[in-house]
């Protein structure tokens, strides 16, 4: 009933964790673990065979001799998704790991539940590389219980310069691969950031059901992560939110403009990221831009600042923060 589909790359230190959080999972259906080592050059790939040889009806990996992403191979959809004998999808990268026994349970119930719903997303604890607990959630607010119809959760979405919801919460039908006959809308070829041009996809056919429980964990900044390469990097901090305006520009045209007014405000916001980054701050004082800077807070001048020129230095700020509060 639901096909687990985990992306592996030089993750030796965290992998076990990760699959045993799977494999601790108690539900009243099969599921399989689909597992994509993308040529790894430490031991995940032995770790990946002992489980496979442990679980030989639940564990599948595919094994590679070349790094695919390294040759802009969208790994998901070629060799992921097509694989899948799920009617459900859920995703978790191997450096996080579900907390939850029942996580898969209670997300299945409610999608088997509510056809409107396409996707089920959850909590998540938001921490360290070494895993340990810091009081730090995605969403910032757990919240209550919710479902968001599907022009709210796009909505919702392009309000957003980043994924409102982590990848290891996300649990969706397979059936929309099959209306798209497994080909990328534009967008989703465009974008750099695979959750977050997916979960633009999925609110474009359905509604989301949010769980407020705590289900996985999230390693932020773990070695070789998107967040390690980026976060602390200005230039690919510029670029990435280069990437992530022109895929909001070419989703304005997959919905036909309809949420043109929500996504040009995060065009604006985008463009205001980028000319901070740049450091090209007499222009944010200028319109359309003005408006929003001084909106800003000293506290947040100040951390944009300490982005701008010391972004290793900006974790330590938000620390400081956090525990003044």
């Amino acid at each position: 009933m639901v096909s687990i589909s985990c992306l592996v790359y030089n993750h030796e230190k965290y992998i076990r964790q990760c699959l045993d959080g799977m494999l601790m999972q108690k539900t009243d259906f099969k599921y399989e673990i689909l597992i994509h080592d993308d040529a790894s050059t430490d031991g995940s790939a032995d770790i990946i065979r002992e489980y496979e040889n442990k679980y030989p009806d639940i564990v599948k990996p595919i094994y590679q001799r070349e790094n695919q992403f390294s040759k802009g191979v969208s790994v998901t959809w070629k060799y992921q998704y097509p694989r899948a004998k799920g009617k459900y999808i859920a995703l978790c990268e191997g450096d996080d790991f579900w907390t939850d026994p029942n996580k898969l349970q209670k997300q299945f119930d409610l999608l088997e539940g509510d056809d409107s719903i396409i996707i089920s997303t959850h909590a998540v604890h938001f921490g360290r590389e070494d895993g340990q607990l810091t009081g730090s959630f995605l969403p910032e607010t757990i919240g209550e219980n919710r479902i968001i119809p599907s022009p709210d959760f796009i909505r919702s979405t392009v309000r957003e310069t980043a994924c409102p919801y982590h990848t290891s919460s996300f649990f969706f039908r397979k059936e929309i691969f099959g209306m798209l006959d497994y080909k990328l809308p534009r967008f989703h070829q465009t974008c750099k950031v695979g959750d977050y041009s997916l979960l633009l996809l999925l609110a474009s056919r359905g509604g989301l059901g949010y769980i407020a429980d705590v289900m996985s964990y999230y390693r932020f900044m773990s070695i070789g992560s998107w967040s390690s390469k980026t976060v602390r990097n200005r230039k690919n901090m510029i670029e990435h939110t280069k990437n992530m305006k022109q895929t909001l520009l070419e989703y304005d045209e997959y919905t036909n403009h309809v949420y043109n007014k929500d996504i040009s405000d995060t065009v604006i916001k985008c463009e205001f990221n980028i000319l901070w980054w740049e450091r090209r701050f007499s222009e944010l004082k200028k319109p359309p831009y003005k408006k929003a800077y001084d909106k800003l807070s000293r506290k947040g001048k100040i951390y944009l600042y300490l982005n701008a020129y010391l972004p290793s230095s900006s974790g330590i700020y938000r620390k400081f923060k956090s525990k003044r509060k």
